[in-house]
């Protein structure tokens, strides 16, 4: 099988400007459970140099499923497909969601709920890999351009809410904010 060279820079790219800016969120301000001093430098270099880390990380993992579901003939059976995303999404961000809450002593059910920590995008994923799927199977393909672009449009006026992801998974699946609130960094 042919290896994605370049999508596998962009990758290796996005997981990189992802792990930088959470090591450097204490000195950020985007954390508010530790304080750190200010750091300017930092500021200007994540917030300007790496400001497409979360919007590249979702469209290589949108590019890397239409690519096997297409390409590869992967993923046809719902069934198969769901307990993937289960398995590879959810467990994970359930496990590593306890742990946090175990170690900073907060509850877990509301942040399973709710944001979430540091793993709220895996909750968005799998929301938006359900959305890909289900337009991918049962909707033509200029049909499906038309749906994304309306959805788009009436999305940039409707602010959603946090529970189970939901508002990540429509901030990322349909548009791209501006900085809404340090969420990156929750």
């Amino acid at each position: 099988m042919p290896k994605l060279q370049n999508i596998i820079v962009l990758r290796t790219f996005a997981i990189i400007a992802v792990v930088l800016y959470h090591c450097y969120c204490p000195w950020l301000e985007a954390w508010n459970w530790y304080k750190c001093e200010y750091r300017s430098l930092y500021s200007f270099i994540f917030e300007t140099v790496l400001v497409g880390r979360m919007p590249l990380f979702v469209c290589v993992s949108g590019y890397l499923f239409s690519h096997l579901y297409l390409d590869r003939g992967k993923y046809h059976e719902f069934g198969n497909f769901l307990q993937n995303k289960i398995k590879r999404l959810l467990v994970p961000c359930m496990l590593f969601t306890g742990l946090m809450c175990l170690i900073l002593q907060l509850n877990y059910v509301e942040n399973i709920v709710g944001y979430g920590f540091h793993l709220w995008f895996l909750k968005m994923l799998f929301f938006c890999f359900m959305t890909t799927w289900l337009c991918a199977k049962y909707i033509h393909q200029i049909k499906l351009d038309i749906i994304a672009i309306c959805i788009s449009i009436i999305m940039m006026f409707i602010s959603m809410p946090k529970f189970l992801g939901i508002g990540q998974y429509f901030k990322y699946y349909y548009r791209r904010d501006s900085r809404d609130n340090g969420d990156d960094a929750r």
